[in-house]
């Protein structure tokens, strides 16, 4: 299942990325982390369009789709982090009709 995201990138100064947010690629899969979350799950971030200079909308869905829990709904809060870094806060906006 793929959902739109609304994602807001930490700044490199608020400790965010240091290098550009990455746009229109299935390679790029940070952690997602929120309230309920078992386990770190990856998760695809394919941002289609700047909103601002550090907010984007996305399609995202779990890199593992087959082993991955069902816990993806719109109106979600969640963060991503590379590694141990925060790098950004987002929400489920929708989910994409396939």
């Amino acid at each position: 299942m793929q959902f739109i995201a609304k994602i807001t990138w930490l700044k490199p100064i608020e400790g965010g990325r240091v290098s550009k947010i990455p746009f229109n690629t299935i390679k790029y899969a940070p952690i997602i982390r929120f309230n309920g979350c078992i386990g770190n799950w990856s998760l695809i971030v394919n941002n289609f369009r700047e909103i601002s200079s550090y907010v984007t909308l996305a399609k995202i869905q779990y890199s593992n789709v087959d082993k991955a829990p069902d816990n993806l709904v719109g109106g979600l809060n969640f963060e991503l982090y590379e590694g141990h870094k925060k790098v950004a806060v987002g929400k489920i906006l929708e989910r994409v009709e396939e």
